[in-house]
């Protein structure tokens, strides 16, 4: 397949939803059905995902620092590693 002409149908399905909230989901939905629906369309669709995110929670979620305590996130700092000196 044609990479840039499904480039060009992902951005047409992301251009039918507008907005923030319910839209949003939504959109999220289509792409992410539309990347699980063949490996041609997996990358433009992760790509339109990634491009447009309603908070940095999504992308601080995947560094394994980052983690969810309850309703809160929160950043674990481990301090049994070795200090270095950079010269």
């Amino acid at each position: 397949m044609n990479p840039a002409l499904l480039e060009q149908i992902i951005l047409q399905l992301d251009g039918l939803f507008g907005g923030w909230g319910p839209a949003q989901q939504e959109r999220n939905q289509a792409l992410l059905w539309a990347a699980q629906t063949s490996k041609a369309l997996f990358q433009p669709a992760i790509n339109a995902l990634w491009r447009t995110l309603s908070s940095l929670l999504p992308l601080l979620g995947v560094l394994p620092q980052f983690r969810q305590s309850g309703k809160y996130y929160v950043g674990i700092l481990d301090l049994s590693g070795s200090i270095s000196k950079f010269g």
